[in-house]
């Protein structure tokens, strides 16, 4: 097993260090999940989707299922909004505290993903990148947090107010998301993603961590860029 690649800012060690760490933290919180969710609205207690991974390559991501099976099955819309109706009860609860994200700890002990990194993409989105986003967001692996998740962490309620769901998505927060994404893989380094982490955490219990990331990375806050979202960072925005 390969345990580190010069070009990933976060070392493949610490990957798994914290997998296990993580793991056995969580592990409550991931059996009561996977009992209320197959108790409350089936048997399908994960939901599987196809993502891009480093260099393009596909993987299968897991999260909880917070969707009606029916739903889930089909994946005619891959984005969703706060109030979309396809969201069971107890899905919206894992949704609101990211509990849903857990089984990814999975896919990061595979490989397919870090611990930091920019968050995966459905392929059918990321065809809007340019050239230049696609090189620089799949240069690494894909992660479960990272600056722009952080500062994006609402995304859903966005999309809800917006109305416009995923023409919304892919006009206004996909080419926004992507800016920031090549502007933080320019400034990432170790001890960055380290801080991340804790920045993370810290967002989960509602500190106030934004104005680090976005001093850190060079960003606009998401409620800086006007309703919507328009004004993405403007040094991010010429390097593309």
């Amino acid at each position: 097993m390969r345990l580190h690649n010069s070009d990933d800012p976060f070392p493949r060690w610490l990957d798994l260090a914290l997998v296990g760490i993580l793991g056995c933290l969580t592990f409550p919180l991931v059996l009561l999940a996977a009992v209320a969710i197959r108790a409350m609205s089936g048997k399908d207690v994960l939901f599987r989707q196809q993502r891009l991974g480093r260099n393009g390559a596909p993987f299968t991501l897991l999260k909880f299922r917070t969707m009606e099976v029916a739903e889930c099955a089909g994946q005619a819309l891959q984005v969703t909004s706060s109030d979309d109706m396809r969201i069971t009860a107890v899905g919206r609860l894992l949704r609101a505290t990211k509990v849903d994200e857990l089984p990814q700890l999975w896919n990061v002990a595979r490989g397919d993903m870090s611990v930091v990194g920019p968050r995966p993409e459905v392929a059918k989105y990321a065809v809007y990148w340019t050239e230049q986003q696609r090189a620089s967001i799949l240069s690494v692996k894909p992660g479960i947090t990272d600056p722009v998740a952080i500062l994006f962490r609402n995304e859903q309620d966005l999309i809800a107010r917006s109305g416009g769901g995923e023409d919304f998505y892919i006009s206004t927060i996909l080419p926004a998301k992507a800016a920031m994404y090549v502007q933080v893989q320019a400034e990432r380094s170790a001890m960055k993603d380290a801080c991340v982490i804790i920045a993370t955490a810290g967002k989960l219990i509602n500190l106030p961590v934004d104005s680090w990331v976005t001093r850190a990375y060079g960003l606009l806050k998401v409620e800086a860029m006007g309703p919507n979202c328009e004004d993405i960072d403007r040094r991010g925005d010429t390097d593309l």
